[in-house]
């Protein structure tokens, strides 16, 4: 949760303004775009994991508070990593890597942890603690976004606006604030989207216990299986909106949001009426 909203909302701007430098072929704009929110994502995040272990500090009182601290100063060095990894699939959305974009973290890291966990449970005698399983998410979250930006950076188009970077003269001041603008409204989405997400699932946990707090948690998750066409559909097409909001091709946008539309909600109701 705090690595998505420490990614500012960058990771959509990326996406916004990176299909419309591609479908223009204007790489140096890219290349600072790139350059400029990787920093100041990377400084965000950075703080949030500075200021949850400072807050995760005063929690090392008694032993159950200990436990709670380091497993909170563990899981604080995830936020940048995590911010990073936003802001790394909405660059290769841009560029339509779909496989890029989704499967390290929708896939890999789920695989990673799992089979992590697994060792740990086996190498330990059965006897894992919250801090070994945030250990096991730490590494696994280290070895997914490593492996995502190293994927990226071989393969993206950026890297061939580093020299007219060099020769060109760009307005980047006037450019950032641009960016940083556009930024603003998806913020504010993504807080409250998280807030939708798992607010839910936060204030049970507070008022229950961790097992009906798991089975609302399993069940709410099976019932989103709903909107899965819509996400499917939207992740595939958004960099073609961006494309052709850019380009002024009006025509073509309405055809496309019209085919999104209906690709959506068909498959949407079918999965609806099974699970009925």
């Amino acid at each position: 949760v705090l690595g998505v909203i420490a990614a500012l909302g960058m990771q959509k701007t990326v996406l916004r303004f990176a299909s419309g430098y591609l479908a223009q072929r204007q790489f140096p704009n890219l290349a600072l775009m790139v350059r400029h929110t990787r920093r100041l994502v990377l400084g965000a995040a950075t703080l949030v994991a500075i200021l949850l272990v400072a807050w995760a500090w005063f929690f090392a009182g008694g032993e159950g508070h200990a436990l709670r601290a380091r497993v909170l100063m563990i899981v604080a060095m995830c936020v940048p990593m995590v911010a990073l990894a936003q802001l790394n699939a909405g660059i290769a959305q841009a560029h339509r890597w779909y496989a890029l974009a989704f499967m390290p973290e929708r896939l890999l890291r789920p695989l990673l942890v799992i089979l992590g966990c697994g060792i740990a449970y086996v190498s330990i005698a059965g006897t894992m603690r919250p801090d070994h399983a945030a250990w096991v998410i730490l590494l696994s979250t280290m070895a997914w976004v490593l492996a995502q930006t190293v994927a990226l950076g071989r393969q993206s188009s950026f890297d061939r606006g580093d020299e007219a970077v060099r020769m060109e003269s760009h307005p980047v001041g006037q450019l950032a604030r641009a960016w940083r603008q556009a930024s603003a409204p998806f913020f504010i989405v993504s807080v409250l989207n998280m807030a939708m997400h798992y607010g839910d699932i936060l204030l049970l946990g507070i008022l229950s216990d961790a097992g009906e707090t798991g089975a609302y948690f399993a069940v709410s998750r099976l019932a989103q299986l709903v909107s899965l066409p819509l996400v499917i559909v939207a992740a595939v097409l958004a960099p073609i909106f961006a494309e052709f909001d850019t380009l002024g091709e009006r025509r073509k946008l309405q055809s496309v949001i019209t085919l999104g539309a209906n690709f959506s909600l068909w498959p949407t109701l079918l999965i609806a009426v099974v699970m009925i």
